[in-house]
């Protein structure tokens, strides 16, 4: 029902009783509401139409003053809602590798900071075997694709109990919180069985290498990290 104004105009509705035969979908909208009159503006961004804004039940008088504030005003809202989408988008980066969409190190840094008063925490630490060998022999596209693979692998098993992160090239990190070691046991054929079904169809072989262990009472998560690695 907008579709016929232009960029630059509001749409007014004087009385609403004025689009019952024309319009009978948005009549009904309005009149449920109450609405004897209504002044709207398009919000735009890049030509497409975002969302309404608008008055109404205004004065009949006031309806050309009305729809001018309002498409001043609608530059500026845009203006808003793009900012908070910019931002929204700085900070999903700042906690997420791009690549896999898993937490990063800083994400991961997060966690253990979360995390550190609790002692039945398990970390799993997990290589992927072979990547630079991938990147050298088939290109980095490729790599790329062995690390996404792998991020697929680990988030579909052990995300399922914990929290996933990639903190390097090649390394992940999963932090289980409320379990013991047994219930990562559990799911290793479960990831064994995601590897193989990744495997199909490669240039490279996707393998990777992992290990855990769970917090000993009082002892930092840093040095629970380092015995999962070793």
């Amino acid at each position: 029902w907008y579709e016929s104004f232009e960029e630059d105009e509001c749409i007014i509705i004087r009385n609403v009783e004025d689009i019952k035969n024309t319009n009978p979908n948005q009549y009904e909208v309005l009149a449920r509401q109450n609405i004897q009159s209504l002044v709207a503006a398009p919000l735009y961004d890049e030509g497409r139409v975002i969302g309404f804004y608008g008055v109404d039940n205004f004065k009949a008088d006031t309806a050309e003053w009305t729809s001018d504030i309002l498409k001043f005003m609608s530059y500026f809202i845009v203006s808003c809602i793009k900012r908070r989408e910019l931002l929204k988008d700085l900070l999903e980066a700042g906690v997420h590798d791009h690549l896999t969409g898993l937490g990063n190190r800083y994400s991961f840094n997060r966690q253990i900071e979360k995390w550190n008063k609790f002692d039945n925490i398990v970390c799993v630490v997990l290589d992927v075997n072979n990547l630079k060998l991938c990147n050298d022999r088939y290109g980095h596209e490729e790599g790329d694709r062995l690390i996404k693979d792998a991020a697929y692998c680990i988030s579909s098993s052990f995300g399922k109990i914990g929290k996933c992160f990639r903190v390097g090239g090649d390394e992940f990190y999963v932090l289980i919180k409320d379990c013991d070691s047994s219930v990562v046991k559990q799911k290793e054929t479960e990831f064994a069985r995601l590897i193989e079904e990744a495997n199909v169809d490669r240039k490279t072989g996707l393998s990777i290498a992992y290990g855990y262990r769970m917090r000993e009472s009082g002892e930092a998560i840093e040095h629970l990290v380092n015995r999962s690695d070793e």
